[in-house]
């Protein structure tokens, strides 16, 4: 799993040199958070900043850290699911993002709506690789994709400019094109798992009443394994031979 690293500061404070900002990588379980904000010195609901660092895809950082509003535990959630993807789903995530920007330009998107998009990337058809529309026209006349020009003959298909076509078939697809591809909504609902007030919780987290993450120290790139404290002898033995 992709892991991810935020910096978390007390807005009141940060400006005071003696104030040392807290680092947290994500996901963390609930513990490892509200250790965190403690460490942060930030307590009975005080204003703090969260600023994306390493491991978050280039052009998530920007938009996370460029949000007034967004908590801890929301971009904990987000980075559950980012980091459960793979390239072509962070591509097709980033596509999502584009789409509702450009639809709404002037509202800025929200880290709810980022957080529902990356929970509904099945809402979406992304062709990597077709990145203006000389090449999507192209694709659109050799599938016959395009409703406006097909049953024309060859001689006639065989004048048409390729640009245009390519425009006309991303108006029609409501689609936009990204650095890497081209991206699409299909007709599937969006379904909302995140409505802005209750966080779901997250799965496959630990919930000790302590968890430490073990890695090898041979294998740091690895992402080490859970342990939840107190544990038996043979859970930290279990766990010693997953890291090897």
């Amino acid at each position: 799993m992709r892991k991810m690293e935020v910096y978390i500061a007390n807005k009141d404070l940060v400006k005071n040199r003696f104030y040392g900002i807290t680092t947290l990588i994500l996901p963390a379980t609930q513990d490892a958070i509200s250790d965190a904000l403690y460490r942060a010195e930030v307590e009975n609901n005080k204003a703090y900043s969260i600023d994306c660092c390493s491991g978050w895809p280039e052009f998530l950082e920007q938009i996370i850290n460029n949000m007034d509003k967004k908590s801890l535990g929301e971009v904990n959630l987000l980075a559950y699911q980012v980091g459960q993807m793979d390239e072509f789903e962070i591509q097709t995530l980033e596509g999502a993002i584009q789409l509702r920007e450009e639809e709404n330009a002037d509202v800025p998107v929200t880290i709810k709506e980022v957080i529902n998009l990356a929970y509904n990337l099945d809402c979406y058809e992304y062709r990597p690789y077709v990145t203006d529309d000389f090449t999507l026209g192209s694709i659109a006349l050799e599938n016959n994709l395009l409703d406006t020009i097909s049953g024309l003959s060859e001689d006639v298909l065989e004048l048409l400019d390729l640009e245009k076509v390519g425009q006309e078939m991303r108006r029609c697809d409501m689609g936009t094109f990204t650095k890497d591809g081209y991206i699409l909504p299909n007709r599937k609902a969006h379904q909302e798992l995140y409505d802005g007030i209750q966080l779901p919780e997250i799965p496959d987290m630990p919930k000790g009443v302590i968890s430490v993450l073990l890695v090898s120290a041979d294998k740091e790139q690895e992402d080490g394994v859970w342990l939840e404290l107190p544990a038996s002898k043979n859970d930290m033995k279990n766990v010693l031979k997953q890291i090897g």
